[in-house]
């Protein structure tokens, strides 16, 4: 039960990660946009 524990948090983790880099690449995506 710990190690599915630890699994699910650790699948949580990237899906976040994952979110927040997207995130942030669309934010800078969206600059460029503006700039060009």
């Amino acid at each position: 039960m710990k190690g599915n524990f630890i699994k699910l948090s650790a699948i949580e983790t990237l899906f976040y990660f994952a979110a927040w880099t997207g995130g942030i690449f669309y934010g800078l995506y969206q600059l460029y946009l503006a700039g060009s």
